[in-house]
């Protein structure tokens, strides 16, 4: 009877198998699956002025103007569980009045669930 080997290795992210049977060798590539679920916040226009929102941790980098709207890192998706904190800064010339009330934006802190969606809208007011 032939020597058979096996031989088998795993690579974190996506699995590469390499095996050898009676001489033959073959190897097989497939994507890790992704089980993690996400919730996502979006930053809306709100006022009449201009000012940027950030998170923490990062993800949100949206500056909002009166001309432009909404601009940048404004539609973000967050792993479920991850608790966000969100920062308004008005532009020179403008001043954040606070966040309007939105239902779905428990502002500033938000802890994400799975298939939420967030619109939390930043109010900046001329001076």
């Amino acid at each position: 009877m032939p020597n058979r080997t096996f031989h088998a290795r795993r690579l974190t992210g996506s699995r590469l198998v390499l095996a050898t049977v009676l001489g033959l060798g073959f190897s097989v590539t497939t994507a890790a699956p992704s089980y993690a679920a996400t919730g996502t916040i979006s930053i809306i226009q709100g006022g009449t002025g201009a000012g940027t929102v950030t998170s923490t941790p990062a993800g949100i980098n949206c500056h909002i103007d009166d001309v432009n709207g909404p601009t940048g890192a404004c539609n973000v998706p967050f792993e479920a569980g991850t608790k966000v904190r969100l920062k308004a800064v008005a532009d020179q010339g403008s001043k954040f009045v606070g966040w309007a009330p939105v239902n779905s934006c428990p502002k500033p802190n938000i802890k994400v669930e799975a298939g939420a969606t967030y619109e939390c809208q930043p109010v900046f007011q001329p001076r």
